[in-house]
């Protein structure tokens, strides 16, 4: 039987803002607005100098920007900082992105989600997710508050639990590996 995975999940907007906060000062990550950097062709002002060409840069830097946010907490308080994993987009999701990089341009935002996982469960036999596992517990809102108050202590107008939404997904849809995975809390 197929594991589900269960948590909360927040779109790239939110990852962006988050990068901006954690990262505002370190110089090695540099998460820049794409509105504010767009010229008429569709290309950044820095795209000469190493700026962002289309949105999978300006996403990059962004991952970027959070994971070497985890690698620094980590080392400075001797703690498992938490870790967010990527949801792979579908099909149908993939098909709009590619029609709307056509009439929008490069810097179209990627319909990329993350997780925070907050348990699995497996599939019943009759191939239904059980009721119980997809209720938001006590335990899953400890885990998302835990996080906020990590990661975004002393801001809280720059995430809060309101930008995420508690759902499931099939496991195998979770990309693992790279700095933004985390193994699954059985």
């Amino acid at each position: 039987m197929p594991l589900i995975a269960h948590g909360y999940v927040f779109g790239y907007q939110e990852l962006q803002r988050l990068a901006q906060h954690l990262d505002a000062d370190s110089p090695r990550a540099c998460v820049n607005s794409v509105e504010s950097d767009v010229e008429s062709d569709g290309y950044s002002e820095e795209s000469t100098n190493g700026g962002p060409r289309n949105f999978a840069d300006v996403l990059c830097r962004a991952q970027f920007a959070y994971s070497d946010w985890v690698a620094r907490t980590q080392r400075k308080r001797k703690t498992k900082a938490p870790r967010l994993v990527p949801i792979t987009y579908s099909a149908k999701e993939e098909a709009e992105y590619v029609r709307r990089v056509d009439q929008e341009g490069p810097l179209t935002p990627w319909p990329q989600r993350y997780m925070l996982v907050t348990h699995v469960s497996r599939l019943l036999p009759t191939g239904r997710v059980s009721e119980t596992a997809c209720v938001e517990s006590e335990r899953a809102k400890k885990v998302l508050s835990g996080f906020l108050a990590l990661v975004v202590l002393d801001a809280p107008e720059v995430l809060s639990a309101k930008d995420f939404n508690f759902t499931h997904v099939l496991r195998k849809r979770l990309m693992y590996g790279g700095d933004l995975s985390v193994p699954i809390v059985q």
